[in-house]
């Protein structure tokens, strides 16, 4: 009888968790573009429009608007938890105490999240922080499912993140003129770069990680930051192509690095970033020329040059031809997602340990097969809602430097995603980069999160300039009458 009940619940829990998946990606975009109909009538729409927002009134105003708590999103989220891990530990007899500790500390942890961030920075856009949790959850679910102890592991990176959240969007409001520093954040690049060049230890192909008594470090995460601050400075402050000069000289060299040192991800990931941000900037058409041909000739002179880089390129035009070398990884990637199907196997009873470092660069597929392809379709329409409204805010932005800066963010998540997704799809040739908030991994979680936070900080400074602007506004018409 009991193990029926658990059949029975296995079988409701897949269709349950793409329908919690989806009511919690649903309710994001309705409800956040209700919030933006507001502001928008709030601060740019006609007198008739702007006295029926007078301010007498905000409870009504923005209850009917959907600004009100968004407890019940987090509480989906727990919810997902709750199922999951309750199927996960009723398999066994008797019940996995393990598991159930597991699923109360990350709810634990979520709540945490929630609550501090949001009393600290009250007008942050809570949208984006739920999207950040939910993926997180997604992926710490999954990497309990692979491996407890890295999961516990990543729930530990979980809590430091919240604090680099946190430090991200405070020094960001800190430092006003953070513009001022391109390079500074040039030096420092060049520095970790160098350093990792010399002291750094190779993991899985790539020499890109500093390892000090027994804890590793991957520099090129901190860089992919530097490198949106150092590049988004260059272009605020100097439009003509000598002045811009330096900041191409550095951009070629961080990519020539991370050739040498194999990290062919990075590599890419430095220079989508960089162009995203100059073109941005500039609308010149001739540096997306000029950058297209440095990239063919980059890629062509790195497939002669490197045999990794030849070994992906085969394995990704036809991985059967070296089934059991080049070609495994993506080939039990591949199996992985068909065998899903549209619902999953459900969670727990799959077999994604067939699937090589399925921890980091393949737990998208691992997620495929137990979750089924109808959730990870809902995973990524949140990266790309998360896109988009990272866009519209930078296209809101006056300040020019924050607007770069949150362009070179949004790109920097979006192109990751891209890159992984499709490599494991065999999209394009399979890079080392890890997904974003959902693959293990201490350096790059903690430093995407510091990037969630200095975005936030750019949301939250124009969402206080629209209100101070308002007040400005209410004012004269105050006076007026």
């Amino acid at each position: 009888m009991f193990l029926q009940i658990v059949k029975v619940l296995n079988f409701l829990s897949r269709y349950l968790l793409v329908i919690i998946a989806y009511v919690f990606l649903i309710n994001i975009i309705i409800r956040s573009k209700r919030e933006d109909q507001y502001f928008k009538y709030l601060i740019s729409g006609s007198d008739d429009e702007q006295n029926q927002y007078s301010g007498e009134d905000d409870e009504e105003d923005e209850e009917y608007y959907g600004i009100q708590s968004k407890w019940d999103l987090l509480f989906l989220i727990i919810i997902f938890n709750i199922i999951s891990f309750l199927i996960l530990a009723l398999k066994h007899s008797p019940t996995d105490k393990k598991t159930l500790i597991f699923c109360a500390l990350l709810c634990g942890a979520h709540i945490f999240c929630y609550v501090v961030l949001t009393v600290l920075f009250k007008y942050m856009d809570k949208y984006i922080l739920l999207i950040y949790q939910f993926l997180t959850n997604i992926g710490l679910v999954m990497l309990y499912r692979l491996n407890y102890d890295l999961a516990f592991k990543q729930l530990e990176h979980f809590i430091v993140a919240i604090a680099v959240f946190a430090a991200g969007y405070a020094a960001f409001k800190t430092f006003k003129t953070a513009y001022k520093y391109g390079m500074f954040y040039v030096i420092v690049s060049i520095v970790l770069l160098i350093a990792t060049l010399i002291f750094g230890s190779e993991k899985g192909g790539a020499k890109n990680w500093i390892i000090v008594n027994g804890y590793g470090f991957q520099p090129s995460e901190v860089i992919k930051l530097l490198i949106v601050l150092a590049v988004s400075s260059f272009v605020t402050k100097y439009h003509s192509f000598k002045k811009l000069l330096p900041a191409f000289v550095f951009i070629a060299f961080t990519i020539l690095i991370s050739l040498f040192q194999r990290d062919l991800g990075s590599a890419l990931l430095y220079f989508l970033i960089s162009l995203i941000i100059v073109y941005t900037s500039t609308s010149n058409i001739i540096y997306l020329l000029g950058s297209g041909a440095f990239i063919t000739l980059g890629s062509i002179i790195s497939f002669y040059l490197f045999s990794h880089v030849r070994r992906r390129v085969y394995a990704w035009r036809n991985p059967w031809a070296d089934a059991s070398g080049g070609g495994y990884q993506i080939i039990q990637s591949l199996i992985a997602i068909a065998w899903g199907g549209f619902f999953g196997t459900g969670y727990g009873r799959g077999f994604p340990h067939y699937i090589p470092v399925v921890t980091t660069d393949f737990i998208f597929s691992a997620i495929c097969e137990e979750f089924g392809v109808l959730t990870v379709i809902a995973i990524i329409m949140m990266y790309l809602y998360f896109i988009i409204r990272g866009l519209n805010l930078a296209a809101k932005v006056e300040n020019k430097f924050n607007s770069l800066v949150a362009v070179g963010i949004v790109s920097t998540i979006g192109i990751q995603a891209f890159v992984i997704i499709g490599g494991v799809t065999k999209l394009i040739p399979l890079t080392g980069i890890t997904l974003p908030f959902i693959s293990y991994g201490g350096s790059s979680f903690i430093v995407t999160s510091g990037f969630m936070g200095i975005l936030e900080n750019i949301y939250s400074s124009n969402h206080r300039a629209m209100l101070t602007e308002r007040k400005v506004y209410l004012a004269d018409r105050g006076s007026e009458g």
